[in-house]
């Protein structure tokens, strides 16, 4: 199986792909880690939008509480992709 497949089949849900449609596959790789009481989560990838994919990273988030950082991540996505979409 190939890295890319990989990151197309990951099981979480949450960031990137959480601020797109359904219908648009992601391939994308995210992390999170804690140091003392800071949370950090990050999320990049690749959105195949038809005809016209793009790269998408978000990095460097960091906050109390895990949840806010992945809705922060999943607002960035959907103004990303909104912003594609409004383009073609």
């Amino acid at each position: 199986m190939s890295i890319l497949r990989m990151l197309k089949d990951s099981e979480f849900r949450g960031g990137l792909v959480a601020g797109i449609p359904s219908n648009i596959m992601v391939a994308h790789k995210f992390g999170e880690s804690k140091l003392n009481n800071e949370k950090q989560f990050h999320d990049c990838g690749i959105v195949y939008y038809p005809k016209n994919s793009y790269p998408l990273c978000v990095v460097m988030s960091r906050g109390e509480n895990y949840g806010d950082l992945v809705s922060a991540i999943k607002g960035a996505s959907r103004m990303a992709y909104e912003e594609v979409d409004s383009q073609l």
